[in-house]
């Protein structure tokens, strides 16, 4: 009875390459970079003093 695995035994797959895995971050960052900047920005808005002043002459 011949073994599922073939006749050199079970296969290992290929480890990812350091390009393969260079590029799969740099994917990521170009991805993650406008919801980033995004967020600072409002961060900094939010935590300007003039902002919260306009905000404050608004409600009275």
């Amino acid at each position: 009875m011949a073994s599922p695995q073939g006749p050199s035994g079970p296969q290992a797959l290929p480890g990812a390459s350091p390009d393969t895995v260079l590029t799969g971050v740099k994917k990521f960052l170009i991805g993650v970079a406008p919801g980033g900047l995004l967020l600072l920005g409002a961060v900094a808005l939010f935590g300007s003093g003039s902002f919260l002043d306009s905000l404050r002459s608004l409600r009275s």
